[in-house]
């Protein structure tokens, strides 16, 4: 069985070291605290989730897919529970106001976050 393995050096590189991300943040009032290290924690935890929690999922999600039976929708085992701990790590409002829940950060560093997901497991991401 493939075990994804996410490209997390990659994905630093080209935030880091192409984009200079840091910079671009700096300028911009509402990242100005938007650092290095806080990136890659985030990187790191969505890394490890998309790893250890969203992958395996893949071939399950496959073989049982979504149902709609008596008006009600029923997931492949795992989804629900997998994106209960998405939300609990924060995950699923990287880029959300935080008037409403969400952590506010740039929308670059929830793309490179939710890339990790998608190519992980994509049905799970589009749930």
């Amino acid at each position: 069985m493939h075990q994804y393995k996410a490209p997390i050096r990659d994905i630093q590189f080209v935030l880091h070291d192409l984009l200079q991300v840091e910079k671009l943040y700096a300028s911009l009032p509402p990242y100005a605290e938007v650092n290095k290290e806080l990136i890659d924690s985030i990187l790191a935890t969505s890394a490890e989730f998309a790893e250890n929690e969203v992958a395996p999922l893949n071939r399950i999600g496959d073989e049982e897919g979504c149902k709609f039976e008596n008006g009600h929708v029923t997931t492949p085992t795992g989804f629900k529970q997998a994106y209960k701990q998405f939300v609990e790590l924060g995950l699923g409002g990287l880029a959300s106001t935080v008037k409403y829940g969400g952590q506010g950060l740039p929308h670059s560093l929830d793309i490179a976050a939710g890339e990790m997901n998608a190519t992980a497991n994509w049905s799970w991401s589009m749930y």
